[in-house]
C-alpha cells in the first residue's frame, strides 16, 4: 500500500476517533446530569426523611463510577481523596459535586421544606434538557461525520492531485530524454535508409519530439498547478476546522448543558440559604466551586487529555518531483487559460452556494419565528422547532465549509493575476480587433433592464457580441431589433459562429491571442483562420495548419480555435495512424503505418496456439525490447504476455509474465488479445471492467462498474458513449456486454 494510501487512513482513522471521543464526552455529560438529577430528585423525598437517609445517599453517589468520561478506572472519581478547595481539582463540575455531597451530610435535618421546590425547579429542567441533548446528539454526530468527510474529500482530492502530477512529471522526463537522445543521435545510413522508407526525415522526428516535449512540460505545469492548488486548500481547510469548526462543534454539542447545570445549582444554593443562616452558612462553601465551572475550561482540559487525538494537524508543503525544479505556480498563455476557466468555476460555484445559503438563512429565520409563536404550545411542539432548526443550522454551517474550500482557491488565483473566464457553457475573455467571424451567441434567460445602459433580452433571443466588460458583463447588439447594451455574461449560450464567413469547412478561427513559444509554431491574433493540414488528430491537443493571414505553416494550440470539432467530425480520428508511438529504445525497425495496421489485424486472428483461453489479460509482443534496469521485462517479438496488471501507476508501462520472468514493459509494444471480436449494437448498454483515464479532448472517462449507453462504433477498436450526460470515444475492450 502506498504511503499516500496509509496517510489519508491515518487521517479518516484521526478524525473518527475525533468524533468518537466527542461522542463520550456528549454521553458523560448526559450522564452526568442525570446522576446530579438522580440526587436532586432523591432528595427532595429524603428531605422528609431528615439526616439517615440524605447520609445514606450521598454516600452511595460517592461510589458512582463516571465510565463514560473516565474510562474503565477502578477507583470512583468522587470518593478519591483530595483538598476540598476550588482549583483543587482540574474538573471543576466534578469537584463541586463532590462539595455538595459532604455537605448534604450537615444539611440533612433542615431540607425537609426543599422538597416541592427541587422537583419544580430542578429536576424537570434537567429531565427535559436530557431528553433534548440525547435527541441533539445523533444528529450533531451525523453533522461532524459529513463535516469530516468534507475534510476527507479535500485530502483526497490532494492525493489524485498530487499523483497526477507525479505521472505527468514522468511523462515529460521521458519526453525530454527521448527528445534529447534523437537529437544527439549522429546520422546514419541505416537512418537514411529509414527515411527513405518512411518519408520522414531525422530533422521532422526531431521536431515532432520537441513538439512532444513540449506539450508534457505543459501537462506538467497544469498538473503542478493543480497540485499546489489542492494544497493550499487543504492546509487552509484544516488550519480553519483546528482553530475555528472544531471549538463551534463542541460548543455545538454541549449546547445549554453548562448552562443548565450552573442554573441547576445556582438554584439549589439559593433553596439552600433561604432555610437559614446556618443552611446558608453551608451552602456558601459550595459556591466557590460552582463559580469555578467554566465552559471554556472544561473544554480545554478535555482537549488537554486527548491531546494525541486534537492536535493540530502540521501544514503540509509542496512535495516536488525530483524531476521538477519549478516549486511554484506557472502562469503563462496556456496556463492562464485553464486556470482561468478553473477560477471561472468556482466562482459560479461559490454563487451557487451563496444562493443556497440565502435561502437557508431564510428557512432558519421562519423556523425561529415559528418556534417563538409556539411558545405557550406544547413541549413536543417545541422540541420539534428545535430539532429543525438545528438541521437547518447544521446545513448551513456545511454550506459554510464549502463556500471556505472554493474561497481559499479563488483567493490565490486572484493574488497571483489569474483572470476569471465566467462559463455558462461559453468562453469569453476576448474581443476580435478585426472580425473575420460573426461572433453571435443564445439568450438563455429573460433579463429586465436596471441602468440606464442594460439591454432587456428574451429567451433565445440572438445577440451579437461586440465587448466584455468587467465582473461577468458583456455588451451585446441585439440582432433582431438592432438595439445595443449590456446584459450578464451568464445569460448567453455557447457562441454561433457564422460558417458562411470561412473560406473552407476544414478551417477553425482563433478566439485567443498566442505568441509563439518555438520554432515550427504559429503566432495567432483573435479572428485569425487556420487552414488544418493533414495529420488531424483528435488524440493531439496541436495540430499543423497554415495561417491563412500570412501563409505560414505550423503547430497550433486547437483548444485556441473554434471550429474544430466540425473538422474533426469529418476525419477518422482513429485510423491506424493513432496508435501509440513506440519508446525511443527498440530492436527492430519502427514500423510504419500499415505494419501496425497489420499487426492489429494479426491479434484479432491470433489463434489458440498463440494465447491460452483464460480470463486473465494477455497480450501479443509486437517488437523486442531491452529492460534497462531491474524490475522491468525484456521482450521478445511474437511472445504472450500473461498476467497482465494495468493499473500501475502510469499509463505507459504495464506488469506482466513473460517468457523472462515477471517485471514492467512499455505498454505499446505490445497489443492486448481479445478472447472474440466484440460487436455491440447502438443504443445497447455495456458495463466498465477497467478505470478508462481520458487523454485526449474526445474520450469518455469512466470508472469500473459504470453503465454506459453506446451511441455508435465507427472503429473496430473504439467505441462511442454515453454517460451521465456526457459523451466521448474509449476503447471497446474496456467493456462488456450486459
Amino acid at each position: 500500500m502506498s504511503s499516500e494510501n496509509k496517510t489519508s487512513r491515518v487521517l479518516r482513522q484521526q478524525l473518527n476517533t475525533q468524533l468518537a471521543k466527542l461522542n463520550s464526552k456528549a454521553e458523560a455529560e448526559i450522564e452526568f446530569l442525570d446522576i446530579v438529577r438522580e440526587y436532586m430528585m432523591k432528595r427532595s423525598e429524603i428531605e422528609l426523611q431528615y439526616g439517615k437517609s440524605l447520609e445514606k445517599l450521598s454516600k452511595s453517589l460517592q461510589h458512582r463510577k463516571l465510565r463514560k468520561y473516565f474510562g474503565t478506572t477502578s477507583t470512583p472519581f468522587l470518593t478519591q481523596e483530595t483538598p476540598i478547595s476550588p482549583n483543587s481539582n482540574p474538573r471543576s463540575i466534578y469537584t463541586a459535586f463532590k462539595t455538595l455531597l459532604m455537605e448534604s451530610d450537615v444539611q440533612a435535618r433542615r431540607r425537609s421544606r426543599m422538597g416541592d421546590a427541587l422537583v419544580k425547579d430542578i429536576t424537570d429542567i434537567m429531565k427535559d434538557f436530557n431528553k433534548q441533548k440525547t435527541r441533539h446528539l445523533k444528529k450533531n454526530m451525523e453533522y461532524g461525520a459529513k463535516y469530516h468527510q468534507e475534510i476527507c474529500t479535500v485530502y483526497d482530492d490532494l492525493q489524485r492531485a498530487r499523483l497526477n502530477y507525479e505521472k505527468a512529471a514522468k511523462e515529460a522526463e521521458i519526453a525530454e530524454k527521448r527528445y534529447e537522445d534523437a537529437s544527439k543521435r549522429p546520422k546514419s545510413g541505416l537512418q537514411s535508409l529509414k527515411t527513405l522508407v518512411t518519408g520522414k526525415d531525422v530533422l521532422t522526428v526531431i521536431q515532432t519530439l520537441k513538439s512532444k516535449f513540449k506539450q508534457k512540460s505543459r501537462k506538467l505545469n497544469d498538473a503542478r498547478n493543480n497540485y499546489l492548488l489542492s494544497l493550499l486548500t487543504y492546509n487552509a481547510m484544516n488550519s480553519q476546522y483546528e482553530n475555528v469548526e472544531l471549538p463551534k462543534y463542541i460548543e455545538k454539542l454541549d449546547g445549554k448543558y453548562y448552562k443548565v447545570l450552573i442554573e441547576s445549582l445556582q438554584s439549589f444554593t439559593e433553596l439552600e440559604m433561604d432555610i437559614s443562616n446556618t443552611i446558608k452558612s453551608n451552602a456558601e462553601i459550595l459556591v466557590p466551586f460552582i463559580d469555578d465551572i467554566s465552559a471554556e475550561k472544561e473544554t480545554n482540559i478535555f482537549l488537554n487529555e486527548n491531546s494525541a487525538v486534537f492536535d493540530e494537524n502540521p501544514q503540509l508543503s509542496f512535495d516536488s518531483s525530483s524531476s521538477d525544479r519549478i516549486h511554484d505556480f506557472v502562469i503563462d498563455e496556456i496556463t492562464s487559460v485553464s486556470l482561468g476557466n478553473r477560477l471561472g468555476d468556482l466562482i459560479v460555484q461559490d454563487d451557487n452556494l451563496k444562493k443556497s445559503l440565502e435561502e437557508k438563512q431564510e428557512e432558519l429565520l421562519s423556523l425561529k419565528q415559528s418556534s417563538k409563536q409556539s411558545i405557550n404550545g406544547s413541549n413536543q411542539s417545541i422540541n420539534h422547532d428545535t430539532l429543525s432548526i438545528q438541521d437547518v443550522q447544521n446545513a448551513i454551517d456545511i454550506i459554510g465549509c464549502q463556500r471556505r474550500k472554493i474561497n481559499y482557491q479563488v483567493e490565490k488565483l486572484k493574488a497571483i493575476n489569474v483572470r476569471p473566464i465566467i462559463s455558462s457553457q461559453i468562453q469569453l475573455n476576448f474581443i476580435p480587433s478585426q472580425k473575420l467571424i460573426s461572433v453571435v451567441a443564445k439568450v438563455l434567460y429573460n433579463y429586465k433592464p436596471i441602468n440606464a445602459d442594460d439591454l432587456e433580452v428574451i429567451e433565445g433571443d440572438e445577440v451579437e457580441i461586440i465587448q466584455v466588460e468587467e465582473d461577468g458583463w458583456v455588451r451585446v447588439n441585439h440582432i433582431k431589433s438592432g438595439n445595443t447594451g449590456i446584459i450578464p455574461l451568464s445569460y448567453i449560450d455557447k457562441i454561433v459562429q457564422d460558417s458562411e464567413n470561412l473560406t473552407s469547412s476544414n478551417n477553425v478561427v482563433a478566439l485567443y491571442d498566442y505568441t509563439a513559444t518555438d520554432e515550427g509554431e504559429l503566432t495567432l491574433k483573435v479572428g485569425d483562420e487556420i487552414q488544418c493540414l493533414e495529420g488531424v488528430d483528435m488524440m493531439e491537443d496541436w495540430w499543423m495548419g497554415k495561417l491563412l493571414r500570412t501563409g505560414e505553416t505550423g503547430l497550433f494550440p486547437v483548444l485556441f480555435t473554434k471550429g474544430w470539432e466540425n473538422v474533426a467530425a469529418k476525419t477518422d480520428c482513429f485510423d491506424s495512424s493513432n496508435e501509440p508511438k513506440l519508446p525511443t529504445k527498440y530492436d527492430n525497425e519502427v514500423p510504419t503505418k500499415d505494419d501496425l495496421q497489420e499487426k492489429s489485424d494479426e491479434m484479432v486472428k491470433s489463434d489458440e496456439n498463440d494465447v491460452t483461453t483464460s480470463n486473465c489479460v494477455k497480450a501479443k509482443v509486437l517488437y523486442n525490447y531491452e529492460s534497462e534496469c531491474e524490475g522491468e521485462l525484456s521482450l521478445e517479438k511474437g511472445e504472450v504476455i500473461t498476467n497482465i496488471k494495468q493499473d500501475i501507476g502510469s499509463d505507459t508501462w504495464w506488469e506482466g509474465q513473460g517468457k523472462n520472468g515477471y517485471g514492467q514493459f512499455p505498454s505499446n509494444y505490445v497489443m492486448i488479445v481479445l478472447p472474440e471480436a466484440k460487436s455491440i449494437n447502438v443504443g445497447s448498454t455495456v458495463r466498465a471492467v477497467y478505470d478508462y483515464t481520458a487523454s485526449s479532448m474526445r474520450d469518455l472517462e469512466f470508472k469500473t462498474g459504470e453503465i454506459l449507453t453506446i451511441t455508435a462504433q465507427n472503429d473496430p477498436d473504439w467505441l462511442e458513449g454515453e454517460i451521465n450526460g456526457c459523451k466521448g470515444l474509449f476503447p471497446v475492450n474496456y467493456v462488456e456486454k450486459i
